[in-house]
């Protein structure tokens, strides 16, 4: 579990989003894979001339001045990772991946001009949109041993839009800190 701070392009973070989820990996000596499910809580906000309304049904002679999202997205990484420093009880890793993404609905908040007067528009998105991928990841981390089967692990990521995602299909990045306890299955 952890945040979520997402942005489009130049603008600013957003409100933190929050994520939560179960990974599943396979380690050989220095060298590890992850994949799993995730649900993540995105907020981020656009100017208009980011979106691409070829999918959205905009009225006609509408102009998108800015928008806010929420999204609410189910994500399956598969990551590969690498321990750099291993000691008795810390290890100190780093990963690569890219990751699906599964949007069950989306809220924009829009600032429009329609027939030149300015107004606020809402849309709720529900339809299931899945991107293939969706974003490249990069990551570092510290775990330390709690005792001989578990250990805490914090881990700063960096996920880089491959593609849009939403009606809009904005390039949205996001970065945040996971903090989760791991352990060993036999």
């Amino acid at each position: 579990m952890g945040t979520d701070y997402s942005k489009v392009k130049s603008a600013s973070f957003k409100e933190p989003g929050f994520s939560a989820g179960i990974l599943i990996g396979y380690k050989v000596k220095s060298f590890f894979t992850e994949t799993g499910i995730i649900i993540s809580h995105k907020y981020y906000s656009s100017e208009g001339n980011m979106f691409n309304d070829q999918d959205a049904s905009m009225p006609s002679g509408m102009i998108i001045d800015n928008l806010e999202s929420h999204s609410k997205i189910w994500e399956i990484p598969l990551k590969a990772g690498y321990y750099f420093y291993k000691k008795k009880n810390t290890n100190l890793f780093i990963t690569g991946g890219a990751a699906l993404y599964i949007m069950t609905r989306e809220k924009n908040n829009y600032n429009v001009t329609m027939n030149g007067n300015p107004e606020k528009m809402v849309g709720l998105y529900e339809k299931n949109s899945l991107k293939i991928p969706a974003v490249f990841s990069i990551s570092a981390g510290w775990e330390h041993y709690l005792n001989g089967q578990l250990k805490i692990r914090i881990e700063p990521v960096l996920k880089l839009p491959l593609q849009g995602i939403g009606v809009g299909r904005l390039p949205v990045t996001s970065a945040g800190i996971q903090i989760g306890i791991t352990g060993r299955l036999k």
